[in-house]
């Protein structure tokens, strides 16, 4: 019941479904988890992105996908996380470069998770697309969730995590 689940639609292609929960670890601290399902695109997703503020510290980060074996064609290369960029972000394979790569396929779910030095506020989250699409056709959708908030300090008014010239 403490989990919320949000649908992202793909313009002329399918849905994928985002449930995340954010819980407080005791030591001021917060568990960020996130579960992507495509229910039904064709296109498929690449990459996962949650907005970083600076100066937040992003610890135990992981990823869980599925199990390929048997002979699947596809490779099971995990996808790479970094916090870099302001986001933290998992990114599978480009299309382009590998048809059979890691991607969030038709019916599959991924986890994705970290711990935080900040509680959560609104946000999106952003599900990079697999597969290109018609011209002109998006190559991601955005979902509301729950991300990082900044460290808050009120005279850090361009939120660079520093106070300086900058801000005024």
């Amino acid at each position: 019941p403490a989990v919320t689940l949000v649908n992202g639609d793909v313009e002329n292609d399918g849905r994928f479904i985002l449930g995340y929960k954010v819980t407080a670890n005791g030591n001021g601290t917060w568990r960020y988890e996130y579960a992507v399902q495509n229910l039904n695109s064709a296109r498929s997703g690449r990459s996962f992105s949650v907005p970083l503020p600076a100066g937040v510290t992003v610890t135990n980060a992981g990823f869980h996908d599925v199990f390929y074996h048997s002979g699947d064609a596809y490779d099971g290369t995990d996808w790479a996380i970094t916090t870099t960029g302001g986001a933290v972000t998992w990114n599978g394979p480009v299309h382009s470069a590998n048809a059979n790569g890691n991607a969030l396929r038709f019916s599959t779910l991924y986890n994705f998770w970290f711990d935080a030095s900040t509680g959560p506020t609104a946000g999106n989250a952003t599900i990079g697309l697999f597969k290109p699409g018609a011209a002109g056709a998006a190559n991601s959708i955005a979902l509301a969730t729950q991300v990082p908030t900044g460290t808050g300090n009120p005279a850090d008014l361009n939120n660079d995590g520093v106070v300086n010239a900058g801000d005024l």
